[in-house]
């Protein structure tokens, strides 16, 4: 495991910077000049006018520096949305030198055949003899879970003694949590893309057997902005009334889990769930149905897991992903609005491996 003191440093990343150290120095040279010819306007305009070429030559420069001074506001102002607190982590989606484009430096395996990938529908196979996917006891309830904020994503791990898991080719898995991936107000974050599309947010459930091979499954979650009409019915002492109201649409599946995140706003807040979490209730009508592939984890150390992306989606109301939205990847003394938990999600790989669809 890398130590973030002693990161080597990123080629592009440092010639980056020695060009933005290299234009602030021409910006104060040209603010300098700019400065000398404008008192040499003002105090002896008169005296000794300029030639055309003389005013033409200043009006590049005062350009050059408006120019210089644009693209370095610009470049302060990409740096000043950097949270210098995910450079402390081991790994990080945004952080310096410890990004998603660094991992494989420190974590061979995210390098080759790395998970997630973009999916194209035209190029899966499609396989009779696919063995299905059975979701077991995702039916009981779950009474005791630990949420977590570890400052890359939130993790809900079941505590209680029921096993549950996937059966996948015979061999049982076993649930050991699930973990959050979202992207920010007008991004999406799902890890896993379908023919170029990318979903709000992407739920993982992270399945380990009993030699360490991990199954994994990943519900793609879309959000919905619609109202829903609602009718409601009360019977009075001579009439019945009916009244009719608009309210956005909730998937109340979500609601034990909701109603306890923002008790994990910042880094390394944990709490417990206070209602029952039916898995079986999350996932869509027919989850069944999926894409398999052999990839990796999507985090480091990026072990090898097969993959089953549920093809049938399940929705959200706009204002329950929003609630994730407004979680930290710092802790609470540190928080500021550029260390918002937000786009948490690995960039896809080009799909160089073989994808089945279940029939």
């Amino acid at each position: 495991m890398p130590n973030p003191g002693v990161l080597r440093r990123n080629p592009f990343k440092f010639a980056v910077q020695t060009l933005l150290a290299l234009l602030a120095a021409i910006r104060s040279l040209c603010i300098l000049v700019k400065n000398n010819i404008y008192d040499f306007l003002t105090q002896k305009w008169t005296a000794i006018p300029l030639s055309q070429t003389e005013i033409t030559r200043t009006n590049g420069i005062m350009g050059i520096s408006l120019v210089l001074a644009v693209l370095l506001a610009a470049a302060d102002l990409n740096l000043a949305q950097y949270c210098e607190k995910n450079h402390e982590q081991d790994w990080s989606y945004h952080g310096y030198l410890n990004a998603p484009d660094d991992w494989r430096e420190f974590f061979p395996a995210c390098e080759e055949k790395s998970s997630p990938i973009r999916m194209f529908t035209d190029n899966m196979k499609n396989e009779r003899n696919v063995t299905k996917l059975i979701f077991i006891q995702y039916d009981v309830p779950v009474i005791r879970a630990e949420m977590v904020n570890d400052g890359r994503t939130v993790i809900l791990t079941p505590r209680d003694s029921v096993k549950r898991g996937i059966l996948h080719d015979g061999h049982e898995y076993t649930l050991q949590h699930m973990q959050f991936h979202f992207g920010s107000t007008d991004r999406p974050g799902a890890e896993h893309t379908i023919n170029h599309i990318r979903y709000p947010m992407e739920i993982q459930f992270i399945h380990k057997n009993a030699e360490n091979r991990y199954a994994n499954v990943a519900l793609l979650v879309d959000v919905s902005d619609h109202l829903q009409i609602v009718k409601h019915h009360s019977v009075g002492f001579y009439f019945l009334m009916t009244s009719v109201y608009a309210q956005m649409e909730i998937n109340h599946a979500f609601d034990p889990i909701l109603e306890v995140l923002p008790e994990v706003t910042f880094k390394d807040d944990s709490t417990k769930l206070r209602s029952p979490l039916i898995l079986e209730a999350l996932l869509p009508e027919s989850p069944a149905s999926f894409y398999r592939y052999t990839g990796t984890l999507t985090t480091p150390p990026c072990d090898e897991a097969v993959w089953h992306v549920l093809r049938t989606t399940t929705c959200l109301g706009r204002h329950q992903l929003d609630l994730f939205l407004r979680l930290y990847s710092v802790k609470r003394e540190d928080a500021s609005p550029e260390c918002l938990m937000k786009e948490n999600y690995s960039p896809a790989e080009r799909n160089d491996r073989d994808v089945c669809a279940s029939q």
